[in-house]
């Protein structure tokens, strides 16, 4: 498991603005790779903690999003083997992904950006998730 500042399990991570776009990414991750713990879908469920206000208008509430996830497009994401990443962009606000789930590489965009106000003001979330391969 990831520990945030060696204080806080990813299941206990939250938006915040001293979160660099890597380190979103790997909560992310880990969150999907490890979707079942503590609870079923637990890892969407942090992933949707993640997703910005403009990404949730598109995905809906929470148990949308996780239909979304478990669809076939977006299911490789949960409970796979292996990722790799890198950053598209110098800024961090992409992220090319290669998640890797029974011997098979599937290969994603990660589009994020750095909230400007609301709430989240100064946060890196998820705006987009795409198939890029």
């Amino acid at each position: 498991r990831i520990i945030l500042m060696d204080r806080h399990p990813v299941e206990d991570c939250y938006p915040s603005p001293e979160i660099s776009p890597g380190k979103v990414i790997e909560i992310q991750l880990d969150a999907l790779q490890n979707n079942e713990l503590p609870t079923p879908d637990h890892g969407i469920e942090i992933c949707y903690r993640f997703a910005s206000p403009r990404n949730k208008i598109g995905t809906g509430p929470i148990n949308h999003f996780k239909q979304m996830i478990h669809s076939p497009l977006y299911e490789c994401m949960i409970n796979f083997d292996r990722s790799r990443f890198s950053p598209i962009s110098p800024e961090g606000n992409m992220w090319n992904i290669i998640i890797t789930k029974n011997g098979q590489d599937y290969q994603f965009r990660w589009v994020l950006s750095r909230q400007q106000g609301g709430e989240y003001i100064g946060c890196w979330m998820t705006d987009a998730v795409l198939m890029s391969g």
